[in-house]
């Protein structure tokens, strides 16, 4: 599991707005792009298509946890099948003011699974680099904004 965390100059209100509503932003969450496939607002169980850029690599997310302000979590529906391993992520993100920031906390788990777990120390260092990398981008999104 790799976690990583950001204080960010705006309530905790609208930074939980942008997460739930990834479809609008989806180069935070490093997808090219993400489309909602569920009717009405975002909240527990609404299902995204996420387009990897890769072929074969795409994924479908729901939220397995939402409560404004404070906590949402995703996972994938189905793994990704790849050779004779599997990945199916799983994530979420902690929200908590400090003063007048709101802290954001992000885990996120590859779900490795079969022979592709031999790569889990790769991915691991990779979703390090990555992982502050997209709070960063998240971060002047919603403070430019």
């Amino acid at each position: 599991m790799d976690e990583a965390e950001i204080l960010i100059a705006r309530p905790m209100a609208e930074v939980f707005a942008v997460l739930a509503e990834p479809e609008r932003n989806p180069q935070v969450l490093g997808f090219p792009r993400i489309t909602k496939l569920d009717e009405g607002p975002a909240g527990l169980g609404t299902r995204y298509h996420a387009e990897t850029g890769e072929p074969g690599m795409d994924l479908t997310l729901v939220w397995t946890e939402f409560e404004p302000p404070r906590r949402l979590a995703f996972r994938a529906e189905s793994a990704i099948h790849m050779g004779a391993g599997t990945i199916q992520p799983e994530g979420g993100y902690t929200l908590e003011p400090v003063l007048d920031l709101t802290r954001l906390r992000r885990s996120f788990d590859p779900g490795i699974g079969g022979f592709a777990r031999f790569l889990n120390p790769v991915l691991s260092r990779l979703l390090r680099m990555g992982g502050p990398t997209d709070l960063n981008r998240l971060k002047d999104l919603i403070e430019s904004g």
